[in-house]
């Protein structure tokens, strides 16, 4: 993992200087990014090959130096579904500030437990 790419990108989250969306990387219309579509934008790598993706694609992967999206945060609710930082940001409304503090922590290497309300 890059750290100081994934420092970067925590440092975007929290910035305030992205309006945050679900379901899609960024929304032209209403200028929203979803948390990977943060990551996205600072990678540098360029939005034709991102914004209308659901998940970061491989060039996004390779500037955080991981090999999946689940690599960051991998969590489970108690039904044992997968949700990862797609399904924070999209279907339990994790905020950027809370989605970083979850990048935060796993890049400090913590074992992470998250609890979410179904």
């Amino acid at each position: 993992m890059n750290k100081e790419h994934v420092k970067a990108w925590i440092a975007a989250l929290r910035s305030g200087q992205y309006k945050q969306g679900v379901d899609k990387m960024y929304d032209p219309k209403t200028d929203c990014y979803c948390v990977w579509g943060v990551g996205c934008k600072i990678s540098g790598v360029p939005m034709m090959y991102w914004e209308k993706r659901g998940s970061p694609p491989t060039e996004v992967l390779q500037y955080f130096g991981i090999h999946h999206h689940r690599d960051i945060v991998e969590t489970w609710d108690y039904h044992l579904n997968h949700l990862g930082l797609i399904g924070l940001n999209d279907s339990h409304q994790f905020t950027f500030d809370q989605l970083a503090d979850l990048i935060e922590a796993s890049l400090n290497g913590w074992d992470l437990m998250v609890t979410v309300r179904l």
